[in-house]
C-alpha cells in the first residue's frame, strides 16, 4: 500500500503550532492529528498507543469475537466488515502521523513514516481481548426500542444499546396510543398483506384485482397471525437479544409462486428499507453454515435463505443465532467455535421443507397455499414491493403503533416459549390481544412431523410390544428390538441373529430421557449384581 508522505510531510516544513511559553506543541501538528511515535525497540508500545487512538472511534468495534469496522457506502446498507492489516494501517494514517526517529548531523529529528506491519499485527492479534473497542451488536434502520416503549433516534453509533443506526424515516406514532389505535394500525397493516395466499385464511374474490384475497373482515387465522408477529418480529429484531426466525413455506407439488419470496422481502422492506441479504443452502450443511456465518458477521439487519426445498432444516449455527446471545459460530478457516453478537433478522422460504425438532420452537412457521396447481398464474398488479419502500414510513408507524400500544398496556400472555420471553412480550402478546392466534401453537404440529421424533415414537411401539414396562438390560433386548436399531442385522442360517453390539449400545444412551408419543424411556442404575456393569431401561407410558 502507498501513502502520500509528502502529503503527510507538509504541515512539518510550516511552522508548528505553539504552547503558551513558545514551544512547540509535542502531540500534535498544526491539523490537529496525534504524532505516534514508532518506538522501533518495543512495537508492542506503539502498537498500544494506537490501539488507545483507535479505541476513541465509533467506527472500529467490537462484535464479541473480532474488531470490525462499519463500512456505510452512499445509497448502500451498513455492513461491519472484520478489521484486517491494511486496514488498520489506513485508520493509523487518518488518526495520526507516525513519526520515526533519525541522527542527522548529529542531532535528532523526527520525520514521518508509514506504520509498520509488524505493529498492525500486534494490535490485531498480539492485543487480542486488550484493544477497548466499543461494543457492536447489530446495524438497524429502525428506531432503538426500550421495553417501557420508548424510542430513541439516532444516527450512528449508539453507544446505549450497541447497535449502529442509519436513516431512520420520520414516523407518525402516537406518545400513548389507544387500544383503537392499535387495532386501526393491524387493519392497515392486514389491508397490505390481504393478497398472500396464507394457508388456512378466510378468503373473498376481489373484483378488482380478479383473484382471492384474504378476507380481513374476519379475525386473523394461524398463519397470518404467525405472519404478523413475523412482522412485529423484523421491526423489533435489532432491539431484542434474541428472537425467533420466519418460516415461510409451501406444498412440495404446487409451492412455487405462492409469493413466498414476496412476503419475506416485505417483511424486511417494511424493517430496514431495503430487501434482505438473500441466499441460498448451498450444496451442503456446512455450505449453508459458511453463508449464514459470513452474513452474520457483517451484521445485515436481516438474512434470507431461499428456497430451501426437499430438505430437513437442521443447523447448529442457525440454533445458536437465535436462541444464544453471543451466538457461538465457525469463522471460516478456523475449527474452533468462537462468541459473536448478532441482531439479525432471519427468513426462510421453502417447498415441502422438513423441520427438526431442535429448530421447532426458534421459528415462526407460516404456511402459504393458493390453493391452486399453478399459483404463478394469479394476476396481481406490479410494483407490489415499490410500494411497500414508498409507503415504509407509514408502515413501519403501524407496527410501533401496535408494539408501543402493547409495552404500555397490561397484557395476558400466551403460551411460554423458552428463551424468547422478551420477544413473546414485545412482539407476539399485542396481537393476541388483538385477536390474532398464537404462534406457539404450530410447535406441537411441527413436532409431530419431525422425522426423528416419529422415528422414536414408532421404536417405542417396538420395544412396548416386545417387553411392556420391563427393566430390560442392554444385553438382553429383543431380537425385533435388535433390528429395528441396527439397519445391518442379518440372521444367520440357525437363524441367531448378528448385529453390532457397539450401536445398539450407543443408540440406547443416545434416547435416554426421551419423551415421545406418550411413553418416556429411562436409563437404570445397575442393580450391583453383575461383575461387570450393565445398564438396565425401561419404557413407560405416560399421559399426555
Amino acid at each position: 500500500m502507498n501513502f502520500d508522505f509528502e502529503e503527510i510531510r507538509r504541515p512539518f516544513e510550516e511552522e508548528p503550532p505553539k504552547k503558551p511559553n513558545g514551544s512547540a506543541h509535542p502531540n500534535h501538528d498544526h491539523k490537529g492529528k496525534v504524532k505516534l511515535i514508532l518506538n522501533e525497540s518495543d512495537p508492542t508500545a506503539t502498537a498500544k498507543e494506537l490501539a488507545a487512538l483507535i479505541a476513541t472511534r465509533n467506527d472500529f468495534l467490537f462484535n464479541g469475537n473480532a474488531p470490525v469496522r462499519i463500512a456505510a457506502e452512499a445509497g448502500k446498507m451498513p455492513r461491519a466488515i472484520k478489521v484486517t492489516v491494511e486496514a488498520v494501517r489506513v485508520l493509523a494514517h487518518e488518526l495520526c502521523v507516525p513519526l520515526k526517529r533519525i541522527r542527522k548531523n548529529n542531532d535528532e529529528q523526527l520525520v514521518p513514516t508509514k506504520l509498520t506491519e509488524e505493529i498492525a499485527r500486534i494490535y490485531l492479534w498480539g492485543l487480542e481481548g486488550r484493544l477497548g473497542l466499543k461494543p457492536f451488536h447489530g446495524i438497524t434502520t429502525a428506531p432503538v426500542l426500550k421495553h417501557d416503549g420508548s424510542m430513541r433516534f439516532v444516527e450512528g453509533y449508539d453507544p446505549e444499546s450497541g447497535l449502529w443506526c442509519r436513516t431512520v424515516p420520520e414516523l407518525n406514532v402516537p406518545e400513548r396510543p389507544t387500544e383503537a389505535d392499535a387495532r386501526a394500525a393491524l387493519q392497515r397493516l392486514r389491508g397490505w398483506i390481504k393478497t398472500f395466499a396464507f394457508g388456512d385464511a378466510e378468503r373473498i374474490e376481489d373484483e378488482s384485482l380478479g383473484v382471492e384475497v384474504v378476507d380481513i373482515t374476519q379475525p386473523p387465522g394461524l398463519d397470518e397471525s404467525t405472519f404478523l408477529a413475523g412482522l412485529l418480529t423484523s421491526v423489533c429484531r435489532q432491539s431484542l437479544e434474541l428472537a425467533p426466525a420466519v418460516l415461510l413455506d409451501a406444498p412440495v407439488s404446487s409451492g412455487s409462486g405462492t409469493g413466498k419470496g414476496l412476503a419475506a422481502r416485505f417483511l424486511c422492506i417494511v424493517a430496514n428499507g431495503v430487501g434482505p441479504s438473500a441466499f441460498t443452502s448451498g450444496h451442503d450443511a456446512n455450505e449453508f453454515d459458511k453463508r449464514l456465518t459470513s452474513a452474520l458477521i457483517e451484521a445485515h439487519p436481516a438474512v434470507f435463505l431461499d428456497n430451501f426445498n426437499n430438505k430437513e432444516l437442521k443447523s447448529d449455527t442457525l440454533a445458536s443465532a437465535l436462541t444464544e446471545n453471543p451466538a457461538m459460530v465457525r469463522v471460516f478457516g478456523q475449527t474452533k467455535m468462537v462468541p459473536l453478537h448478532t441482531r439479525t433478522f432471519v427468513s426462510i422460504t421453502g417447498n415441502g421443507l422438513e423441520i427438526a425438532e431442535d429448530m421447532a420452537r426458534r421459528v415462526l412457521n407460516c404456511h402459504l397455499d393458493a390453493k391452486m396447481e399453478n399459483p404463478e398464474e394469479r394476476n396481481f398488479e406490479p410494483g407490489f414491493l415499490d410500494r411497500v419502500l414508498e409507503a415504509r414510513p407509514a408502515l413501519l408507524s403501524d407496527v410501533l403503533t401496535v408494539w408501543r400500544w402493547g409495552r404500555q398496556t397490561v397484557l395476558k400472555p400466551g403460551k411460554p416459549l423458552g428463551s424468547f420471553e422478551r420477544w413473546a412480550q414485545w412482539c407476539r402478546d399485542p396481537l393476541l390481544m388483538l385477536g390474532c392466534r398464537d404462534p406457539v401453537e404450530r410447535i406441537a404440529e411441527i413436532k409431530a412431523n419431525d422425522p426423528r421424533r416419529i422415528a422414536l415414537a414408532a421404536f417405542f411401539e417396538i420395544w412396548w410390544v416386545a417387553h411392556g414396562d420391563m427393566v430390560v438390560r442392554a444385553n438382553e433386548v429383543a431380537p425385533e428390538v435388535i433390528e429395528a436399531i441396527d439397519e445391518k442385522a442379518s440372521r444367520k442360517g440357525d437363524g441367531k441373529l448378528q448385529y453390532s453390539r457397539q450401536r445398539v449400545a450407543s443408540y440406547l444412551r443416545s434416547i435416554a430421557g426421551t419423551r415421545v408419543g406418550g411413553y418416556v424411556f429411562t436409563k437404570l442404575a445397575d442393580d450391583g449384581l453383575h461383575t461387570r456393569p450393565v445398564a438396565q431401561y425401561r419404557l413407560q407410558r405416560k399421559e399426555l
